[in-house]
């Protein structure tokens, strides 16, 4: 006694010292050994309880621990049984909050031992005498005293020993009576000072989530649920509900707690508030129903991954008649009723979910929904509410002090965005303007129109206000004060001085949320990979509840909610901007903290068949709600698989796989999403992890390895988390088909049956698992795409050899074939690839340099990179897949050629519309009819006869799409006349007459753009025959002079010109190749005006010629000499501007040719053969003129180029011209006018102006 009375006055905490402890050990072997000697024990035993002072409870312990007295019969014999009862209660309360470290294992014994026998002695297994019911209640006040005051300890922040816990691991502890005990001491937390009404809990009850919670008191809940499992913590919470004396604020922070730390309890408890709810309104019990309520809003506070959002469970027992538990009208408008009641009382977030989603209204009650909704409006409007919202991204979490400003930011942001989006003014917002008069211009237009530092290109902000504006919504004074405040601020921003030092404290508070965040997630990375050691059917309360933290962190952070997110038909759309993100420097550190956080626990464990990632659906369902977190979510996952893949290592790739997995898993809580700048997916609205995968290139090595990694990571990830069929249509499509493109490409024992066994290798396992093969037969990659992913490889870096890359696409497309049957289809699908490929590669953002797009887009922006291979592959093959169409009976159903066909098809038929446009398309085509087989242009095959339609077509095409794009002035290009003329030459055997003569009668443009360019061709001599070659001349000019001469016009009307260029061409070539000499009566034929019209257009290609190449053919001079001399009446037309034509490639060659022709004028003439025919020429008065004003021409022009400053139309060009136009050019030139006048006749000079 007296040892006991020294340690617990010098000791505080009821435990014996060193030196204490060993004396005590020495008096208890005495007593022990005593014992054996018949000690009286009942007298020892009441000598110490009849004492007034009290043993400390290490005594007590040590002597219950021997045998020599137990803890009952202390507390039997004790007289004052309610002050012992206080006293010992107080002393296990401190030792149970001692923040002593070094006697934690003593105290930890201590309390186990004594809260086990105090529960066993308080529901004892058998009672039989009324000592034992004394000592029931004794051991029972003691425990509730204990749990008393650990309620009364509502601001400890310390984690203290539980009793109740500690005695679960008591060895000689009674299950039932340890449960017994955990109901009863809950009964009394919950009636521990029942100070709150129904009215506080309404007002207060966002303030007693789990996650504001003191640890202290959480763990003070939880010791509970190491006894007691859901059901059982349930039926208390609802036997309470039938008393009328309880604690509000406890019983709701305890629900919050059961919801957080049990798998099942959000689904328990959502069906007993809705059969609470149920009977309630239809009893029209008013307890029953609020508490319902307060249970259900209790629940949604604590975040998406715990219970829905309350609009979202308002509309899920409310909105529709099926569903409502209120669908009659008595049961409805008692629900009504309550409502109203609770307005007065109830915050604007829950307020504005009752307005947003309206439930369903029964017959006959309208006009009581009606009411209360007014009612509920006025209320908003009393608050300082926003009652119009665009957009559902309203922050149920967030305080209603702060709703006000948030709101019409919200509704200024969402009309901007669907601005942008439509390019008009959005119809909510017209509505708005004509039935919200007053909000408009008290709520929203100041906060439009909010003064900022303006942008030097006007961003979608400045052109709706414009828009408003210019439609006469926003008065012109608005406008000019909100410009003036604008610069007012930026001249303002230019001479506000340097910070100073003391605001530096701004910026440690700032972080201070964030460092918390930080420590959150370090605390989440440790339960993670603790939480992979427990047995699978322990659910992981501490994952469960750091992430509860999280969330409200989260919430902290994000104080100042921003979303770019719209409500579109019901879908939420959300645009990122990969090149110029707008992402605030908070969101974007909190969004790499919580992905690196993420991964860095994903690593930490070890991935197996049942691994359990609920925690990150969890963690992802908090991150969703966060609404203006994912903008910066998303640019951080797309900068890392996009952009940074080249730098993450495996460790890596694995963590980002995952999250990118859960990310899907969670697809109906996440908005649909439209990458900004990025042209391999255009104005694509999808799920961010559909378009991430479309986005991702395998055109190298590199990038295939990394592609089918990831693919991995993800596709084992996702099969582990859910085996739900259903649930596999979330898996992108586009990883799907890249999975299995790759996989076949690299392996080539996927393109035979091999058993998994066989090959170790992880991809080929799951590549041939149950689950992908599901998948793959329900996304088979189409030829598009797999064309498409061909063009983008890059020969040189690719993983495979030409050679293994032939044989895979060999393989690969006759296994199409076998399964399609229907080659002209393949043939198609394969061209039009190539022609889109062409396309894509030019089409580029003009607004972006090339530095940005390299950031920002993804790493292949091309699909031309393969283009020979594949044009290879094509033309290796078409014949054989023609052929097997002709053998199947395919190719009946078109009597057009394949080619033909096509490129009838794919011909835009308003030419007019975008003549480049039109014309690169067309030059695109063109270029692949070039590396086809020749004959395709008129039949599928040699042995195939040229049928009228195809001949018809053919020529159509010549004379309208040809004649109109690759005209060059006066011929087509040479590689087009080769192909066709080599494609009529393979065909000569199986063309008829007929139709060989309507190509000679029809296509004049063909035949003289033949004699332009076939001399050299070896099968010029079967077409261009000597005795042909009249005929063709005789065709064209009866195809002038008959009635088809004015009807000949597919594109305008200036179809004459055309046929000048064609008979100009004609006469070039008859004169270079077949050294013709034109007589008089061919000229009469032909006519004056034709003749010189054409020479004014040969003449002008020369000019062209020389300012391209800075060399002329010395026969074409001689010829063009020879001509002029001649014919002088040329002169004439030499000295009037060319007539213009439809075709701008002419009209270019004409205008260049009008500052140079003088320079190829006297080339010509220098070069003529016919010398003695010059002097006659020029002896004539005209002739001369202009002789000489051509002269004067070519003198200004040598000074322009080597004298002067150049003017804008001969800088162009004189590059090129100097190297022809020297000084000893130019002198030699005068020397020879200076011969011609010499020999002119005297009375001529005289009378020439020129001269004088």
């Amino acid at each position: 006694m007296q040892l006991s009375k020294e340690e617990t006055s010098s000791n505080y905490e009821d435990i014996l010292q060193d030196k204490a402890h060993v004396s005590l050990q020495v008096i208890i072997d005495v007593i022990l050994s005593l014992k054996e000697q018949q000690f009286e024990m009942d007298f020892f035993h009441k000598y110490i309880s009849a004492t007034n002072s009290n043993l400390c409870l290490e005594i007590i312990w040590k002597l219950h621990c021997t045998n020599i007295m137990t803890f009952g019969t202390y507390l039997h014999l004790k007289v004052d049984k309610s002050y012992q009862c206080q006293l010992i209660a107080n002393r296990i309360l401190k030792l149970c909050i001692s923040k002593n470290i070094t006697l934690t294992d003593k105290r930890k014994s201590l309390l186990k031992d004594i809260s086990g026998i105090l529960i066993n002695q308080s529901f004892p297994v058998i009672s039989t005498c009324q000592q034992t019911s004394i000592l029931q209640q004794d051991s029972l006040n003691i425990f509730t005293l204990i749990t008393q005051g650990f309620a009364k300890r509502e601001t400890d922040s310390s984690i203290p020993l539980l009793p109740i816990e500690l005695a679960s691991k008591y060895h000689q502890i009674h299950l039932d009576s340890l449960q017994k005990m955990a109901v009863h001491q809950l009964n009394v937390l919950f009636r521990f000072k029942p100070d709150y009404t129904v009215s506080d809990a309404v007002k207060h009850q966002e303030q007693w989530t789990y996650s504001k919670l003191t640890p202290f008191r959480r763990a003070f809940f939880k010791q509970f649920f190491a006894v007691l499992d859901a059901n059982a913590v349930l039926s208390v919470i609802q036997s309470l509900l039938e008393a009328d004396d309880f604690n509000w604020c406890t019983l709701l922070s305890f629900t919050s707690t059961f919801l957080i730390c049990f798998q099942t309890a959000p689904r328990l408890l959502k069906s007993s508030v809705n059969e609470m709810l149920k009977q309630g309104l239809e009893n029209l019990e008013v307890e029953s129903s609020i508490s319902a309520l307060l249970f259900a809003r209790q629940a949604c506070f604590e975040g998406p991954h715990v219970f829905p959002s309350y609009p979202e469970w308002v509309e899920l027992t409310f909105g529709s008649s099926n569903k409502s538990i209120a669908n009659s009208q008595k049961s409805f408008t008692f629900l009504i009723k309550l409502l109203s009641d609770l307005v007065p009382v109830e915050s604007a977030i829950h307020l504005k979910a009752h307005l947003m989603k309206a439930p369903f209204v029964p017959a006959q009650c309208s006009e009581v929904y009606s009411e209360y909704t007014t009612l509920v409006k006025t209320r908003l409007i009393d608050l300082k509410q926003s009652i119009f919202k665009s957009s559902s991204s309203c922050d149920y979490h967030s305080t209603a002090e702060n709703q006000t400003s948030e709101d019409t930011e919200n509704d200024v942001r969402a009309a901007v965005d669907s601005f942008a989006t439509l390019d008009k003014i959005p119809a909510n917002i017209l509505q708005t303007i004509i039935f919200r008069r007053p909000y408009f211009v008290g709520e929203f237009l100041p906060a439009l129109l909010k003064p900022r530092k303006l942008p030097k290109i006007a961003d979608s902000r400045m052109k709706f206000i414009k828009a408003l504006k210019e439609s006469g919504k926003l008065p012109g004074s608005h406008y000019q004060n909100y410009i003036a405040a604008c610069q007012q601020l930026m001249m303002a921003s230019v001479n506000e001085p340097l910070p100073a030092t003391s605001d530096n404290s701004n910026s440690s508070t700032e972080k201070l949320p964030l460092e918390k965040l930080e420590a959150v997630l370090l605390q989440l990375e440790e339960n993670v990979s603790q939480s992979e050691s427990l047995p699978k059917n322990v659910f992981k309360t501490n994952v469960s509840e750091t992430i509860s933290l999280i969330s409200e962190s989260l919430k902290n952070l994000l104080d100042e909610p921003q979303s770019e997110l719209l409500l579109t038909e019901n879908k939420w759309l959300m645009t990122l901007d990969v090149v110029k993100p707008s992402l605030e420097n908070k969101h974007v550190q909190v969004a790499n903290a919580i992905l690196n956080s993420t991964s860095k626990a994903l690593l930490l464990s070890n991935y197996s068949v049942d691994y359990d990632s609920s925690w990150l659906c969890q963690l992802f369902d908090v991150l969703a709600a966060n609404f203006p977190l994912l903008p910066a979510i998303f640019q951080c996952l797309w900068r890392w698989t996009v952009l940074q893949w080249n730098l993450m290592s495996a460790e890596q790739i694995l963590g980002l796989g995952a999250i990118l997995c859960h990310l899907t898993l969670c697809h109906d809580r996440l908005p649909q999403v439209q990458i900004l700048n990025c042209p391999v997916l255009g104005k694509t609205i999808g799920k961010f992890t559909d378009l991430l995968w479309t986005v991702l290139p395998c055109s190298t090595c590199q990038q295939a390895k990394f592609l089918l990694r990831i693919s991995t990571v993800f596709l084992k990830t996702f099969f582990y988390a859910t085996s739900d069929v259903n649930k596999m249509s979330l898996i992108p499509t586009s990883l799907t088909t890249k999975f299995t493109y790759l996989c076949e490409r690299k392996y080539p024992c996927l393109r035979f049956n091999v058993c998994p066994s066989e090959i170790p290798n992880e991809e080929v396992v799951l590549y041939q698992s149950e689950a992908f093969t599901t998948m793959k037969n329900c996304h088979q990659i189409k030829l598009q795409q797999w064309v498409r992913q061909e063009l983008a490889v890059d020969p040189g870096r690719d993983y495979l050899t030409n050679r293994q890359r032939n044989f895979y696409q060999t393989w690969f497309l006759h296994k199409y074939q076998a399964e399609n049957k229907n080659g002209r289809k393949i043939c198609s699908d394969i061209f039009n690839c190539l022609l889109e490929a062409d396309t894509n590669c030019v089409q580029t953002d003009s607004s972006q340099c090339t530095m940005c797009q390299a950031r920002a887009a993804p790493p292949q922006l091309t699909l031309n990179n393969n283009k020979y291979e594949i044009v290879t592959l094509l033309k290796r093959n078409i014949e054989q897949f023609l052929d097997i169409d002709q053998n199947n009976g395919n190719a009946e159903t078109s009597t057009l050629p394949w080619l033909l066909q096509e490129l009838q098809e794919a011909t835009p038929t308003n030419v007019a519309a975008n003549l480049c446009k039109t014309k690169f398309q067309v030059f695109s085509k063109v270029n692949l009819l070039l590396n086809l087989p020749a004959n395709l242009l008129f039949s599928d095959s040699v042995y195939i006869p040229v049928s009228e339609a195809a001949a018809s077509t053919a020529i159509t095409y010549i004379n309208t799409t040809l004649r109109n794009t690759i005209n060059e002035g006066f011929a087509l290009d040479r590689d087009v006349v080769y192909q066709i003329f080599q494609g009529i030459v393979m065909l000569r055997q199986t063309i008829s007459d007929d139709l060989f003569q309507r190509l000679l009668t029809e296509c004049p443009l063909l035949w003289t753009s033949l004699m332009v360019h076939g001399k050299n061709w070896k099968f010029y001599h079967l077409l261009l025959e000597q005795k042909n070659l009249q005929t063709i001349i005789d065709c064209i000019l009866k195809f002038q002079m008959s009635d088809e001469w004015e009807t000949f016009s597919p594109v305008d009307a200036e179809t004459p010109l055309v046929l000048l260029q064609a008979e100009a061409a004609a006469l070039a070539s008859l004169a270079l190749h077949r050294n013709i000499t034109w007589t008089e009566p061919m000229l009469t034929i032909f006519g004056v005006k034709v003749f010189s019209v054409a020479f004014v257009y040969l003449l002008s290609a020369a000019v062209q010629h020389l300012l391209n190449f800075a060399y002329q053919n010395p026969l074409l001079l001689e010829s063009l000499g020879n001509i002029l001399v001649q014919f002088p009446f040329l002169l004439q037309s030499l000295h009037s501007d060319p007539l213009l034509t439809s075709d701008p490639i002419t009209n270019v060659i004409l205008d260049n040719s009008k500052t140079f022709i003088s320079v190829v004028f006297f080339q010509i003439v220098m070069a003529t053969s016919l010398e003695r025919t010059i002097t006659s020429v020029f002896c004539d008065e005209t002739n001369l003129s202009i002789l000489l004003q051509m002269h004067l021409k070519l003198t200004e022009l040598f000074k322009q180029c080597h004298l002067l400053e150049a003017t804008p139309s001969v800088k162009k060009h004189c590059s090129h011209v100097e190297k022809f136009l020297t000084m000893q050019e130019v002198l030699k030139i005068g020397s020879f006018v200076k011969k011609i006048i010499t020999m002119v006749p005297g009375d001529i000079l005289q009378s020439t102006d020129s001269v004088r």
